[in-house]
This record gives C-alpha cells, sequence and structure tokens, in this order.
C-alpha cells in the first residue's frame, strides 16, 4: 500500500445536502442533469437479498428494523478483494458473479442523484497493513473514502464515529471500541429521507389503540384521505404505499388480515416475496382512508447476531481464519472479524428518515375525475413496511429499510 496521506473525514460533495433539506421538497426541471441509470445487477441483487435475508432478521420479538441495501452494498465491496472459494462464497449469497466495483459506484451515483437517498463508503486501514493498489483503486471508483495508517486507538474509533454521523446527518452517533487486531475496517452508511407527497394533517393525529403483541396500547394515530396513496389487496394482507414527493421513494405498509398472523407471513418466502415485489398502485378514481401510527424504531445487531444469520445464509469460509481467502485485497491473510449493523427509522406526519450503518471489521491469519371508490386501510395492528428507493434502469423498486412493528412503545431492539 502507498503512503497515501488520510482523505478528508467528510465528503465535500454530499455537502448540499444539509440539515436544512431534510423532508426535501427538490423538484426536478427542464435544467436537471438527467439521473444516471442505476445498474439492473446490482439493484436485482439487493432486492434478492432482501427477500432471502427478511425471515432471518424480522422474525424476533419486538420491533425491529434493518437495511439489507446497506447491509448487501459493504458484503459486496469486502467480497472484490475476496477470491477462490470464499469469494464464489460470497458471491453466491449476495446474488451475482458479475458485480464490481464500477457497478458500485454507478449505483451509488444513482441513488445519491436522488437527493433523498443518500449511501457513503469508508475504509479504515491499520498502519503497517500493505493492501494491493488494484484493490484499493477499486474502493476509490465506488467513491470510498479511504483513510491510511490509522493507530485503531480510542482516536480512530472517534473518528469512525464521526464519519458515521456526518453521513446518518446525526441520527446515528455509536461509540466504537476499536479492536488493535483489526487490520481494516469498512463501513457503510445509509440515510433516507423524504416528505410525503400528500403530508398527514398534525391536528388529525390522536391517542388511538394499537393491537399490539403485547395487548392494546394507545399509540399516536395519524390519519389522511387521499388519492396519492398506493392500495392493493393481497393473498390475506393488504398494502398501503406513501410516495416522496418526486417519487424517488416511499413507503410501504403490509398488513396482515385478522386471519393471518404476522408470522405465517414471514415463514412462507414466496408469499412474503410476492407482498415485498407487488405494486400498490394510486388511482384518482379511488380514495384511500389511511390511519397509520406515528414512530421510532432503532435496532442494533451485534457481531455474534449477524454471523449467525450470514452464516445461515451461506457465508462460513469468510469468517474462518483458516479457510478466508482475501488475496485479492492483501498478500496478508485476512479473515471476516465481526459485522455489526444498527439502525433507525422515524415515522412522521410530514416524512419518514431512516439511517443505518454497517460495520465489517477484517482480521488477519389534466384535472383527475372524481373518485368513485373509497378504501379503509386501519393500520392498528402489527405490520411489515419497507422505506424503498425508485432508480432509473431498475424495473423493481429497492428495499433501503424493512422493519416489524409489533408494539409502537417498546423499547430499543438489540440482537
Amino acid at each position: 500500500m502507498q503512503d497515501d496521506e488520510n482523505e478528508t473525514l467528510f465528503d465535500d460533495d454530499d455537502d448540499d445536502w444539509t440539515d436544512d433539506d431534510w423532508c426535501s421538497t427538490f423538484e426536478y426541471d427542464e435544467d436537471t442533469p438527467p439521473a444516471p441509470e442505476a445498474p439492473e445487477c446490482v439493484t436485482e441483487a439487493i432486492r434478492r437479498f432482501a427477500h432471502a435475508s427478511a425471515p432471518m432478521f424480522l422474525t424476533v420479538d419486538g420491533n425491529v428494523n434493518y437495511s439489507p441495501a446497506s447491509l448487501w452494498t459493504a458484503l459486496a465491496l469486502v467480497a472484490t478483494g475476496a477470491a477462490g472459494e470464499t469469494r464464489r462464497e460470497l458471491e453466491s449469497m449476495l446474488g451475482s458473479a458479475d458485480i464490481g466495483a464500477d457497478d458500485l459506484g454507478l449505483f451509488r451515483d444513482a441513488l445519491n442523484a436522488t437527493r433523498i437517498h443518500q449511501i457513503a463508503d469508508s475504509l479504515w486501514v491499520h498502519d503497517g497493513i500493505a493492501l494491493h493498489e488494484d484493490w484499493l483503486d477499486g474502493m476509490r471508483r465506488c467513491a470510498a473514502e479511504v483513510f491510511g495508517h490509522e493507530p485503531f486507538d480510542q482516536s480512530t474509533g472517534r473518528r469512525m464515529s464521526d464519519w458515521i454521523d456526518a453521513h446518518t446527518h446525526g441520527m446515528l452517533k455509536p461509540e466504537i471500541d476499536t479492536n488493535p487486531d483489526d487490520v481494516l475496517v469498512l463501513i457503510d452508511a445509509l440515510v433516507s429521507n423524504g416528505r410525503w407527497l400528500c403530508t398527514f394533517d398534525e391536528q388529525l393525529t390522536c391517542p388511538e389503540m394499537f393491537h399490539g403483541v403485547r395487548g392494546d396500547t394507545p399509540t399516536p394515530m395519524m390519519h389522511d384521505v387521499s388519492t396519492v396513496t398506493g392500495y392493493l389487496r393481497g393473498d390475506g394482507w393488504t398494502k398501503a404505499t406513501l410516495p416522496f414527493s418526486g417519487y424517488s421513494g416511499g413507503v410501504s405498509v403490509i398488513l396482515p388480515d385478522d386471519s393471518m398472523c404476522l408470522d405465517r407471513l414471514l415463514h412462507d418466502r414466496l408469499l412474503l416475496e410476492d407482498a415485498l415485489d407487488a405494486p400498490a398502485e394510486s388511482s384518482w378514481r379511488r380514495l384511500v382512508d389511511l390511519s397509520m401510527p406515528r414512530f421510532i424504531t432503532d435496532s442494533t445487531f451485534d457481531a455474534a447476531s449477524l454471523r449467525m444469520r450470514l452464516s445461515a445464509m451461506g457465508i462460513t469460509r469468510a469468517f474462518d481464519p483458516d479457510l478466508a481467502d482475501f488475496s485479492d485485497m492483501s498478500d496478508n491473510p485476512l479473515h471476516i472479524g465481526q459485522v455489526i449493523q444498527e439502525t433507525r427509522m422515524e415515522v412522521t406526519e410530514e416524512g419518514a428518515k431512516a439511517a443505518a450503518y454497517t460495520m465489517i471489521r477484517v482480521l488477519a491469519a389534466g384535472a383527475p375525475p372524481e373518485p368513485d371508490t373509497t378504501v379503509t386501510v386501519r393500520v392498528d395492528r402489527p405490520f411489515i413496511y419497507t422505506l424503498y428507493a425508485n432508480l432509473p434502469g431498475s424495473s423493481h423498486t429497492i428495499p433501503l429499510f424493512l422493519g416489524i412493528l409489533r408494539d409502537p412503545e417498546s423499547p430499543e431492539t438489540e440482537l
């Protein structure tokens, strides 16, 4: 590895997305450059990864939220440095053998061009570890910030925490204990913020009963009647979609019928995939009378919890000091020591905000017609939700965050 100076801690390219842009009402016009297309190989792989991982992550007690997109991106970046069976194992789990650094860079460009979603990556390298320059060049093509010659003491931990804080716009600021055995740490940060195309009237929000798994709980319930809310009746479930202004994403709520418990939906993979993928379309001829809770969910998946889930999905060699092969990254024998993710999701009358970071520690060894139909969706019992992105070049929405609300007043979930 050449003697690189530590790059600027905060990416100047992101300075135009400030706190004042939360719930941005940015509108495209004829002077707006065309948005870059996201590689279909990446968006499809993330969608399939979300399908495969959802039962592993959502079948836990309490409220839970995770980011399949952030986890997939972090693992995909590490996979570019793997070789042999380790690489094949990672590519099988990630859903593609053809994704390279340039594809990941194009995905980042397309996502960040929405101004509603932003993704960033950083690479922290221990002083004394030699990494292959061609692999580092690939990381830079993905726009990853590279911090070389780190001592991995308390100062490195504080700098990592500051980087996460900056790139999640203050939503997440973890305390990070660095490990002198770490030779490399990769961090992916993802943040989404959108203002509803049709916001809820705060004056209509009032306490109502949410019938959670722990019993009935008074919950601030938001209300709206609109033609822009998407609606779909499925096989034992109802889906409502709230688009963001600009249509670069939104939030979908999947509400099981009274006759179907949430666990059945989570354990039937085909049923869950259909519910996640099926488009809930709006119609000028249909009003959707929607009631749903205002809520905040915090979740943390620690190293043991994530390793168990990733191992169940097929990643074993990458964690094994004797079997892992990251020779495309370094001549030193390396393996994944830990994978950690923390997320936060906020849904209010104005819009929705969500943030995640994933950390991988690598160790050595015209006027519309009047509506003629009204449907009512009352989200007053446990439900699945997803915050998604719409990107040019993708034939499906991309699930950035997935979660379950079982009890609105439950404490933070740590797994």
